[in-house]
């Protein structure tokens, strides 16, 4: 974690030494270095100061090879094999397909509010930010409505940014790459599901569980959609 801090920081810094310029393209990146050098921050932050008198100390630790594994694959060493398999990048970004500075503007900004949700989420752990271990349940923060919202806005921000859907290589190629991503979805699919099944071990988190089932974004939507289907204009279709 402390390199890639080190990598944002360094991003950052040759950012602001470059001429100032009105650039949407320039200040999407400069906002994207900014919010992952808080993420990288608040991990190192949160990694140095494992102790138990903040009451952030490590309770219990993933406790099966499987959940160690996927959640590996996604951090350097292990990562770059993971990429090597699951390259689903077509050579291009989102840069290159959006045709108007109005799409450029309102794609653009879509990828920085996925990437806000992310840090946001990492932000909410505060000092007991961690992998593999609990090291407290967080139930505030964006964790309020959903149980994984860092994963969920990142594999998002992946589609946003990528956008292998879009290929000028024809539509085969764009399935190959789409394709490909959901298989790098299901990885953070299984770190999901690993997790799950370690912290709910903890009679916090089976509570977190059922209050998110009964009063989570997609409890509450489903409750509007019911609504809606029973009201009079709903019925009338």
């Amino acid at each position: 974690m402390f390199v890639y801090l080190c990598s944002a920081l360094g991003s950052i810094l040759a950012g602001l030494e470059q001429p100032y310029q009105f650039d949407i393209m320039r200040w999407h990146a400069f906002a994207i270095d900014l919010l992952f050098m808080v993420d990288v921050l608040v991990a190192v932050v949160g990694y140095i100061f494992t102790l138990r008198v903040l009451d952030n100390h490590i309770r219990t630790v993933e406790p099966t090879v499987f959940g160690w594994l996927v959640c590996l694959a996604c951090y350097e060493p292990m990562n770059a094999a993971t990429r090597a398999y699951l390259n689903y990048e077509t050579g291009a970004n989102w840069t290159a397909v959006m045709p108007t500075p109005a799409l450029q503007v309102f794609w653009g900004s879509a990828i920085v509010f996925c990437v806000l949700i992310f840090v946001w989420s990492t932000v909410s752990f505060g000092l007991r930010f961690s992998n593999l271990t609990n090291r407290g349940i967080i139930t505030c923060g964006p964790y309020r409505w959903i149980k994984h919202p860092a994963y969920v806005s990142k594999n998002l921000s992946w589609w946003l940014v990528s956008v292998p859907f879009l290929t000028a290589t024809g539509p085969a190629e764009a399935l190959r790459h789409s394709a490909i991503l959901l298989g790098l979805n299901a990885v953070y699919a299984l770190r999901a599901i690993t997790e799950e099944r370690h912290l709910s071990r903890d009679p916090d988190y089976a509570a977190y569980c059922d209050y998110i089932a009964e009063n989570g974004a997609v409890a509450q939507f489903k409750r509007l959609f019911a609504k809606a289907s029973q009201s009079p204009i709903g019925r009338s279709g």
